[in-house]
């Protein structure tokens, strides 16, 4: 094989190599920048997909004192959602509601569930800090409601 050949062969495989892993860490319903504006920096991603249409991204940001999770699963088949009687919402989806859920001692995740079309959406955002967050609880429920918005557009 020629020197020409061999690298052209080397960039070719580079380039295949970069492009699938761009594509594995490519959330369908939302892009990265929208997370790492809501979450107030770079954060990293990784999309898992279970069929053409369905699957979860996880989006992380790590911070001195605190650490964000945010997590969109999208399924045929309703999802664990928010536990009976929690608040409704309107605009996102149809039968959108939102909960928070106490974690252990520094974690705080707010949920928001929903149906677009045939499809059954939850957005959590957790976090977890050692001492107060940047975050308050209002803004996290804000943000995920937000998140859940544009999830639900992508989905219609």
């Amino acid at each position: 094989m020629s020197r020409l050949a061999f690298l052209a062969t080397v960039t070719l495989f580079l380039f295949v190599f970069e492009a699938q892993s761009k594509a594995a860490s490519m959330c369908p319903w939302l892009t990265q920048g929208s997370v790492a504006h809501v979450l107030g920096g770079d954060v990293s991603a990784l999309f898992t997909p279970s069929t053409e249409t369905e699957g979860s991204c996880i989006f992380s940001r790590e911070q001195s004192a605190a650490s964000y999770v945010l997590k969109v699963a999208v399924d045929k088949n309703r999802l664990e959602g928010c536990p009976a009687g929690s608040q409704q919402v309107s605009g996102i989806g149809n039968e959108a509601v939102r909960c928070r859920i106490q974690g252990p001692a520094a974690q705080t995740t707010e949920r928001v569930s929903s149906r677009v079309r045939d499809l059954f959406f939850t957005v959590d955002l957790t976090t977890t800090a050692a001492r107060k967050s940047a975050m308050t609880l209002e803004q996290q429920q804000s943000e995920a409601a937000q998140i859940a918005e544009q999830v639900a557009g992508n989905l219609f």
